[in-house]
């Protein structure tokens, strides 16, 4: 049984692993009311208050769109990605969401009996919360909400999140400064990514007075990938005296080569908009 659980184990730390190899190929590359993020919206909506990162992939658009099968490809070609998903195929996960130190969402059409048999395999035990079936084992735990959302994360953060669907906790989206932020990004993106703090995730540099970061990515055509931040700052002075720097820094930023980059100043934030070739902003 030892044995086992440590298979459930490694299960839950590849899984982890997924969503480094995602933000590697995503976070080095480079307004509107947000309407075509529903799906990330919807998923941010399931997390607790508090959460303090917040990542959305659409892994439909990436499985349904030729000029991004290299990028859904490189999933499966990841050593161990299959088995770290606990019986659920890469190729049933519409999108995701990865919150905080470890949580998990994984929306799309699930088997759950595939799911409960690996859980079973890997030597979880089966329990319940607030009517969710939940299968844990070493601090981990998979619940699974319905066939269409599976939830991976800690035993804490797991009901956390389920007390959010049930409706006895606030979500992360209900907090004002969040769904602003979330509001400033245009619609019909692959990657929706927001962040608290004084570093800015984006740049991997830190700004006096930075409260937060919101990043959309989102395809411009066969060969072009655009690129939106809005960096949320304390106040108007702030954004204003670090405008110079996020130019500086979005003009160095990794290997990829960054075309028609144009920062500016929106009030209390400093927007930052950048296209790159496809491939380099998806791989460099």
């Amino acid at each position: 049984m030892k044995g086992r659980g440590a298979s459930f184990l490694l299960r839950a730390l590849g899984l982890l692993v997924l969503v480094s190899v995602i933000l590697a190929m995503v976070g080095c590359g480079g307004g509107g009311d947000g309407g075509g993020n529903k799906d990330a919206i919807a998923l941010m909506k399931k997390l607790p208050q508090g959460s303090e990162t917040f990542m959305f992939v659409d892994m439909k658009t990436m499985r349904d769109d030729k000029d991004l099968a290299q990028v859904y490809s490189s999933f499966d070609d990841e050593e161990g990605m299959a088995s770290a998903m606990g019986g659920i195929s890469m190729d049933d996960v519409d999108s995701f969401v990865m919150a905080g130190e470890m949580v998990v969402l994984m929306q799309g059409q699930f088997d759950l009996e595939e799911v409960r048999t690996q859980m079973e395999e890997d030597g979880a035990d089966k329990d319940e919360y607030q009517g969710v079936e939940v299968w844990k084992t070493f601090g981990f735990a998979w619940a699974l909400v319905d066939s269409n959302l599976v939830i991976m994360a800690s035993d804490d953060d797991a009901e956390d999140c389920i007390d959010v669907i049930k409706g006895n906790s606030k979500s992360l989206y209900e907090e004002a400064d969040v769904s602003a932020d979330m509001g400033k990004l245009p619609g019909d993106s692959l990657v929706v990514a927001w962040g608290v703090g004084g570093e800015n995730f984006f740049a991997n540099e830190t700004y006096s007075g930075l409260e937060a970061t919101a990043i959309s990515m989102s395809k411009k055509d066969s060969d072009t990938m655009k690129v939106t931040a809005f960096m949320r700052f304390q106040d108007s002075a702030s954004a204003r005296d670090a405008m110079d720097d996020v130019q500086e820094d979005m003009e160095q930023e990794g290997e990829a080569e960054v075309t028609n980059l144009k920062v500016t100043q929106d009030g209390a934030y400093v927007k930052a908009t950048a296209e790159t070739d496809l491939d380099e902003g998806l791989f460099s």
